[in-house]
């Protein structure tokens, strides 16, 4: 495999999230793994409808948790400032009911 083909191959490798939500204490755990590292983040929200910006591997992205018909969130990518919202990654969500 040359240089150029693991270039591409991380540009367009599909990260995956992983997000664990507690309501009762409106406590979010955020995981993933990029370029074999693994990163963990834990935050907190306040409203039904906010949004959230975190770094992994020097990638910013935004989080929205936001409630319509039943708890959701959303994560997409951050460039130059600006939200791509047409590409949201995919997210496995799980609800930890204790602590």
């Amino acid at each position: 495999m040359n240089l150029k083909q693991i270039i591409f191959d991380m540009k367009n490798m599909k990260i995956k999230f992983n997000v664990e939500v507690n309501p009762f204490k409106q406590k979010v755990i955020i995981s993933t793994e990029i370029n074999n590292c693994k990163y963990e983040k834990t935050m907190y929200y306040e409203t039904i409808d906010e949004w959230n910006s975190f770094e992994f591997d020097n990638k910013v992205f935004d989080i929205n948790f936001y409630y319509d018909s039943e708890f959701l969130v959303s994560i997409y990518p951050v460039k130059k400032n600006k939200v791509d919202y047409t590409k949201p990654y995919d997210i496995i969500l799980t609800f930890k009911l204790t602590d």
